[in-house]
C-alpha cells in the first residue's frame, strides 16, 4: 500500500472499532449505509437537513438503486435504536 503525503481536508467522525462491531451486528445494510452517511457529514452531531431523495440518489449506482423510501424507513430505524436523535427522522422527504 503507497501513502499519499497529501493531508485529506474535511470533516472526520472518530470511527471506534467497537462501535462499528456493534453497529454491523444490530443493524441492517441500509440503516448502516445511512447512519454512517450522516456521521461522515456531520461528524459532531450539529443537525444537518436530511433530504432523502438527495440520499438515496448519492448512494444509488446503476446496478443498485436507493429508493427514497428505504432511507426513510432506515432513519426510522436509527432513531427508533437511539443512533440518531429525533429531530433526525427523515421529515424532510
Amino acid at each position: 500500500m503507497t501513502q499519499n503525503s497529501s493531508k485529506i481536508q474535511g470533516k472526520f467522525y472518530p470511527l471506534q472499532h467497537e462501535e462499528w462491531l456493534y453497529a454491523c451486528r444490530e443493524l441492517t445494510q441500509a440503516q448502516l449505509t445511512v447512519l454512517y452517511y450522516i456521521r461522515t457529514n456531520d461528524p459532531y452531531n450539529q443537525g444537518i437537513e436530511i433530504n432523502c431523495g438527495e440520499i438515496a440518489r448519492l448512494l444509488s449506482k446503476p446496478e443498485r438503486i436507493v429508493h427514497r423510501q428505504t432511507i426513510s424507513r432506515a432513519l426510522k430505524e436509527l432513531v427508533d435504536k437511539c443512533y440518531l436523535p429525533e429531530s433526525q427522522d427523515g421529515g424532510n422527504e
